[in-house]
């Protein structure tokens, strides 16, 4: 996952323009939700799927999926993703053995309670038997207002939008993973209800990474040996959207950690290239001797080549910064960073 800047791509006129599908779309959402029938799901949202949002979309993520950096569209067409959930968010909790109360299932968005928060006693039993005491339900409605927000927005691939079962990196059965619906947050109490709400009460307790927001570099990092996205520990805040992330957006599924494991090759591959064209440099080059100045051309080239890795519109960038930021800071002093 890299950053994505929203102001390198214009706002579809469909969804910013006051008469445009989008504003009516909220109208007509709003005045559903205000009225007698708000118990009743709203589900005429179709603004989000015009394709010149999607066209957008796709230029806005350079035909990338926004959470994984997978290149997918050439398998399926892809999804429009709603950052927060636009019908309702998805909330597991479980059912105490003892006291028969509902408690979360985490208590902070995250860590599993392992108690029950009314009367603190721990479930038991076989671990087919404690699967059966965790519940899904919908809170309903979702952030309805924000079905056609351009800033909500991303393209993702189904893999990391929608439920599946999937075999994640050191497990040894298949799991349930894939955002669809959820949308964590630290504390529950604090989540939006209604369109008159103000999202920034909402978030410093976001426990999901928003790619146009925060900066995934801030939040993760690679296993150069294996593929495997790992959090960085620089704060709890940050510890636990990582974790968070990784796990909703499946960024830990088998396949796609061996992509990035066949990426970690290729770019070490190239690197080597790279040290030895230096290594014909410091040895053989002369600035008198213009027979030597092809060392410094090879150099060029295999250099370029591996700046390649990080063009925006290559998969996996997030993992080629950190190993070729690196390798050009103690060979070359040169900071990828930089303006």
């Amino acid at each position: 996952m890299i950053f994505i800047d929203r102001n390198l791509v214009n706002a579809p006129e469909e969804l910013i323009d006051e008469n445009g599908a989008g504003k009516k779309e909220l109208a007509k959402a709003i005045a559903h939700y205000t009225s007698a029938n708000r118990d009743k799901a709203y589900d005429k949202y179709n603004a989000y799927k015009l394709e010149n949002v999607k066209e957008a979309l796709k230029k806005l993520s350079k035909n990338k999926c926004a959470y994984c950096e997978s290149i997918f569209l050439h398998a399926h067409v892809g999804d429009i993703e709603h950052f927060r959930p636009k019908g309702g968010v998805e909330f597991e909790y479980k059912v105490c053995q003892h006291c028969e109360q509902e408690y979360p299932k985490y208590s902070d968005g995250i860590v599993e309670n392992k108690v029950c928060t009314h009367c603190g006693e721990a479930p038991t039993g076989s671990k087919k038997q404690l699967a059966k005491l965790t519940k899904k339900k919908m809170i309903k409605p979702g952030y309805y207002w924000l079905a056609a927000d351009w800033n909500n927005l991303f393209l993702s691939c189904r893999n990391c939008n929608q439920k599946s079962k999937q075999l994640l990196a050191n497990a040894v059965e298949l799991e349930s993973v894939g955002k669809m619906n959820q949308f964590p947050l630290l504390d529950e109490n604090l989540r939006l209800k209604t369109h008159t709400d103000l999202l920034e009460n909402e978030e410093n307790v976001r426990l999901l990474i928003n790619p146009s927001v925060e900066d995934p570099e801030d939040y993760f990092e690679y296993d150069i040996e294996s593929g495997v996205i790992r959090a960085k520990k620089t704060n709890d805040l940050i510890e636990k959207r990582a974790l968070a992330s990784i796990k909703i957006y499946s960024l830990q599924r088998v396949p796609l950690v061996h992509l990035r494991e066949k990426k970690i090759v290729d770019i070490s591959r190239q690197m080597k290239r790279v040290e030895r064209e230096l290594r014909n440099v410091n040895t053989f080059y002369d600035p008198d001797n213009p027979d030597t100045h092809t060392f410094v051309e090879s150099l060029q080239e295999e250099l370029a080549i591996l700046k390649g890795f990080l063009n925006e519109k290559e998969e996996f960038v997030g993992l080629a910064k950190q190993m070729i930021g690196t390798f050009l800071m103690e060979n070359f002093q040169i900071d990828i960073n930089a303006a």
